[in-house]
C-alpha cells in the first residue's frame, strides 16, 4: 500500500509478464487497481460480489462481460462499471485481452 504519487508504464507489464491473470496490482489507502491479462477463453468465472462496485477500462484485445444475464462485447477504450450485487463473469474472446480494473480497497475480488 502506498500514499506517494506514482507513474507506472502499464505497457511494460503487458509486454514482459509472461503469464496470465493479474500481472500488476497497486493499492492505496482507499483504492485497489489490477492490470489483468488473459489469453483467448480465459477470464473471471461467473460469480456475485456483494462487497464493492468494480470499474475497468479495456486496454487491448477483445472480451465479453456477462452482467446479470446480458453479454456485452468489450474492445480497447471501453469503460465498464459493475455494480456490487450483480452476477458477473468476464472472459477473453481473442488472445491478449488486457484491462485495468479498480475498486474501493478491500480483500481480493476473485471468487473462492
Amino acid at each position: 500500500m502506498t500514499s506517494t504519487p506514482q507513474i507506472v508504464d502499464l505497457n511494460a507489464f503487458t509486454r514482459e509478464s509472461g503469464h496470465y491473470g493479474t500481472i500488476f496490482a497497486f493499492e492505496s489507502a482507499d483504492l485497489d487497481f489490477n492490470l489483468v491479462y488473459f489469453d483467448k477463453g480465459e477470464g473471471v468465472p461467473h460469480h456475485v460480489n456483494d462487497e464493492v462496485d468494480v470499474a475497468g477500462v479495456v486496454l487491448r484485445g477483445e472480451g465479453a462481460l456477462a452482467l446479470d444475464g446480458i453479454e456485452y462485447r468489450l474492445r480497447p477504450g471501453h469503460f465498464f462499471f459493475i455494480p456490487k450485487g450483480s452476477a458477473r463473469g468476464l472472459r477473453s474472446t481473442r488472445a491478449d485481452f488486457v484491462y485495468l480494473s479498480f475498486h474501493v480497497r478491500r480483500s481480493g475480488l476473485m471468487p473462492e
